[in-house]
């Protein structure tokens, strides 16, 4: 038996076999590529410009101030009770007016009796002053002054909680960035692309923060002339 392969068998094989090939050269990246290069707008910054912690810890912290005094409900509330109220009525309806006679007997002297009933219609008018000393005891505006110090108490304490917490996330972005400044520092994460990318992340979460703390401490462009 004849073994040996045509010419265009042994051609095509040829070319199977050195198609894995030719795709992977083509589909490697060139050694020359440029490495991707962080966000450079907190490239100005370093541990000699750095602003000290205590600039982010004020620019976090909420300067309005809100008076939790209450003013002397009950002493004003107690005193309002006497103070009366206007009142003006007004009515008309109607009613049964009854009529009598008059008879003069000579023993009993007058004498008075029913001759009937008929009906009548009212158009009053009534003006008066209204003093209620039940409201020296409790008023029923006191139920709307407990719910109210409620409320402006749970919102005092969700106030402090969020504070709070973004004290402490302003700590923890300051000193990640004061760790990629250091390490930035040395000569082995000099030209660290995730060591600065670690730089930049910490400075826009703590500029954030702090609604721009960060920033406006940056060096200003010079004037041109």
């Amino acid at each position: 038996m004849n073994r040996s392969w045509s010419p265009i068998v042994a051609l095509a094989v040829g070319l199977l076999m050195a198609a894995p090939r030719a795709s992977a050269q083509t589909s490697a990246p060139p050694s020359d590529a440029p490495a991707p290069r962080p966000d450079q707008r907190y490239a100005w910054l370093t541990l000699t410009n750095l602003p000290p912690l205590e600039v982010f810890m004020l620019a976090a912290t909420n300067a309005t101030s809100e008076s939790d005094d209450w003013p002397d409900w009950s002493r004003r509330m107690r005193r309002a009770a006497w103070v009366p109220r206007l009142e003006v009525r007004y009515g008309i309806g109607e009613q049964g007016l009854r009529r009598y006679g008059i008879v003069n007997r000579p023993v009993e002297g007058l004498d008075s009796y029913g001759i009937g009933d008929e009906p009548e219609w009212l158009n009053t008018w009534e003006v008066g002053l209204v003093w209620d000393f039940s409201q020296r005891l409790f008023r029923p505006e006191e139920i709307d002054v407990r719910r109210a110090r409620l409320e402006a108490e749970r919102v005092r304490l969700d106030r402090e909680a969020a504070e709070t917490d973004l004290r402490s996330r302003v700590i923890l972005a300051y000193y990640e960035l004061v760790e990629a400044l250091r390490l930035l520092q040395m000569e082995t994460y000099r030209d660290s692309v995730p060591t600065w990318i670690r730089k930049e992340r910490a400075a826009a979460t703590l500029d954030d923060l702090t609604r721009g703390a960060l920033s406006r401490h940056a060096p200003k462009p010079p004037n041109p002339r």
